[in-house]
Formats: C-alpha cells, sequence, structure tokens
C-alpha cells in the first residue's frame, strides 16, 4: 500500500505518468502493487492526463 502512496505522489506533485512513476520507484525499490491498486492509479493517470491538457 505504501509504494502506491508513493506513486500516486509523485503522479500528482511531481506530473509524472503512470509509467514514469513506476520506473522511477523500481530504480530504488522492488516494488509491485496489485491490480486493484494498479486500476485506480490508471484512472488517476487518465484524470491527471485531462487536467493536465486542458489548461
Amino acid at each position: 500500500r505504501s509504494a502506491t502512496l508513493v506513486l500516486a505522489y509523485l503522479m500528482i506533485r511531481q506530473n509524472m505518468t503512470l509509467v514514469e512513476a513506476i520506473k522511477t520507484v523500481k530504480d530504488h525499490r522492488g516494488v509491485t502493487p496489485n491490480r486493484g491498486f494498479l486500476r485506480q492509479l490508471s484512472g488517476l493517470d487518465s484524470v491527471l492526463r485531462a487536467s493536465r491538457n486542458a489548461t
């Protein structure tokens, strides 16, 4: 669960995509969020991309 929070933080505060955030975290730690969390992060990624493209 903590890895999911770190990924969400990177996506929101550091303007990373989900793929970029996963790569960044995996470069430092071996993390594998479960499918449910990844699905939620994917939804967050879509929302963040849409809001960034709208501005």
